[in-house]
């Protein structure tokens, strides 16, 4: 009788870490950020601004903000987290370059919009209230970073029912860039 509560006690043990392990599991898979679950649309290689030695990528994030955000050394970072606007992330990565080591270069271009006021055109200082922010990654010593955007215009243009042409043109005096021109169509 005695072997027989033993071995009842080890399935009992077997059961509970079966339950368990298979809890955590399907709490890791549930997990993601709030941006991916937002993003609706996203579209490689936007031709007509993307320089041939990389690829380009943009990222329509609905129902989001964003917040542009200081760290404890002064420095800007991006912060995107559920919200009543849409936030535009545009990526330029550049190819690595064989044999090379630390060549990784990428910019990055964030927007926010109301989707209640689509249509615009805004340039210099006012380019701050849709939080412009260009970001140079690369290893760059003391060239990279997150920069606010206030010289350069903004045009948004309604082409057909929830179809935009978006054409940014800026310049950063902080950090060399590769992309100062945006010519893109979206569809949202």
């Amino acid at each position: 009788m005695l072997f027989d509560d033993y071995q009842n006690i080890n399935f009992i043990q077997w059961l509970m870490r079966l339950i368990l392990t298979f809890s955590l599991l399907l709490l890791l898979k549930s997990c993601r950020t709030v941006p991916e679950a937002n993003s609706e649309f996203s579209k490689e290689n936007f031709s007509q601004t993307c320089p041939v030695d990389g690829t380009c990528k943009l990222e329509v994030i609905k129902n989001s903000s964003l917040e542009i955000k200081t760290d404890e050394f002064g420095f800007l970072y991006p912060h995107i987290e559920e919200g009543l606007f849409i936030v535009l992330k545009f990526e330029y990565l550049r190819n690595e370059m064989p044999e090379t080591a630390d060549s990784a270069y990428r910019e990055l271009i964030y927007l926010q919009l109301n989707p209640n006021h689509m249509e615009m055109e805004i340039q210099n200082k006012n380019l701050l209230s849709v939080n412009l922010l260009f970001a140079r990654l690369c290893f760059c010593r003391g060239q990279t970073g997150y920069y606010r955007i206030n010289i350069g215009t903004l045009s948004i243009k309604k082409i057909q029912d929830k179809t935009y042409l978006i054409d940014i043109e800026f310049e950063t005096h902080e950090v060399p860039q590769e992309i100062n021109h945006i010519s893109e169509t979206i569809k949202l």
